[in-house]
């Protein structure tokens, strides 16, 4: 039973792949005429792209996104958004369900995907890990971002510091 369980499994995944790289490709000329925008507007724009995109995506791979608390978000107020970030299905989930427009904090390392990086350089404020000026000056991007009334959407877990530095 769990041959045929693990079989299943990676038919499914390997369905799923295929159904986000479809989706994607269906969306990344929308969101590359939306990343010409200036902010807010863009972040406006994104944030409905995204649902169109992930409101498609979830149901065709059969993945149910319920929502609650949506009604602890007050209109004309920012927010950070801290989510656990345990798989990489833990942003469509929850980035595009935000009830207002955001920026997610993230890697410079994804934004040089084909394609896909398109996308993630239009939605996130990107971060040099390696480089401490990049670490430093992502504080006032996260300023600046929060200034324009767009929420930031953090998702602390994807990387850990394992040394004794901060």
């Amino acid at each position: 039973m769990k041959v045929v369980k693990n079989i299943l499994g990676f038919i499914y995944a390997i369905y799923a792949m295929v159904m986000f790289l479809i989706t994607m490709i269906m969306v990344v000329i929308p969101i590359w005429f939306i990343s010409l925008l200036p902010e807010p507007k863009r972040a406006k724009a994104l944030h409905k792209a995204f649902k169109i995109w992930m409101g498609t995506y979830m149901p065709l791979i059969f993945c149910p996104v319920f929502r609650k608390g949506k009604n602890n978000f007050k209109k004309n107020e920012n927010y950070v958004v801290v989510i656990n970030h345990n798989s990489l299905m833990d942003i469509p989930v929850s980035a595009p369900w935000i009830p207002c427009p955001s920026k997610t904090l993230g890697k410079i390392e994804m934004s040089k995907i084909p394609i896909f990086g398109i996308i993630y350089k239009t939605g996130a404020l990107l971060i040099d890990r390696k480089s401490e000026a990049s670490r430093r000056a992502s504080y006032s991007k996260m300023e600046e971002t929060l200034a324009m009334g767009i929420n930031l959407c953090l998702y602390p877990e994807g990387t850990r510091n394992k040394t004794d530095k901060p």
